[in-house]
Order: C-alpha cells, then structure tokens, then sequence
C-alpha cells in the first residue's frame, strides 16, 4: 500500500501544479470526499468480501481494498493530466462527490443518477463515459 500511496501523491500534485486555484480548490474537495469514499468502500469489501471479516485477517482485506481503490484513483487522476480534459473534468467530479454527499441525495432522484454515472465512471476509469452522461 506505501508504493500505492506513494504514486497516488506524486500524481495529486502533478495535477495540483497544472490547476489554477478553483481547480485546485475542486480537486482538493473531490479528493477528500474520495477518500472518505475509499475507506468506507475498502471497509464494506473487507467485510463482505473478504476472507475473515474481522480481526487480523480483515485488516489484510482492508489494506488490500484501498490499495486496488487507491490504484484506481491514481488512474483517474492520469487522465485529467490530459490538458483538453483537465478543468472539465476535475470540476464535474467536485460537483459530484459534493452533491452525493449531501443530505438530501437519497430524496432526489436526478443526485441518484449522477452517481450511478460517476460510480461507473469511477469503475469503467472512462472519461468518455463520463463526458457522455453528463453533457
């Protein structure tokens, strides 16, 4: 997981030094609500899927879990380094992570879709994907 974390760092600020500072301020949002993603997703894979499901062996399965979501994530930061997609995307993905966190996400249906498309977007580690669901 350190060689994950590691990697996901280098390319974060890679990214940070291309943005302007409400591109940075997007990125740092949908970075910290991924992460609370990350560990409470790693946390349910440990739990369902993993071998034990608790004690030493879960803590395996967790770190396990965030080091896939973390590689992941270090994909998808790869590709907002593309200069044509950088700003569109970071923005979309803030907008995203605030809005499924909201309190009044499960009451509407339209929050609903947006994070099926970003849950997929985040599977698939498509942009094209994404571009399309959304415009």
């Amino acid at each position: 997981m350190e060689k994950a974390n590691a990697t996901i760092d280098a390319v974060y600020a890679q990214l940070r030094k291309k943005l302007g500072p409400e591109e940075r301020k997007s990125l740092q949002e949908a970075q910290r609500a991924w992460i609370k993603w990350r560990d409470a997703e790693a946390d349910l894979i440990a739990r369902l899927g993993g071998s034990i499901g608790h004690g030493s062996g879960f803590r395996v399965d967790f770190a396990n879990a965030q080091t896939k979501l973390i590689n992941q994530r270090t994909e998808v930061l790869k590709k907002y380094l593309s200069p044509a997609r950088l700003k569109t995307y970071v923005t979309v993905e803030a907008a995203l992570l605030q809005k499924a966190s909201s309190p009044r996400f499960n009451e509407t249906p339209s929050l609903k879709r947006i994070a099926k498309w970003h849950i997929k977007f985040h599977q698939d580690i498509s942009l094209q994907r994404l571009q399309l669901a959304v415009f």
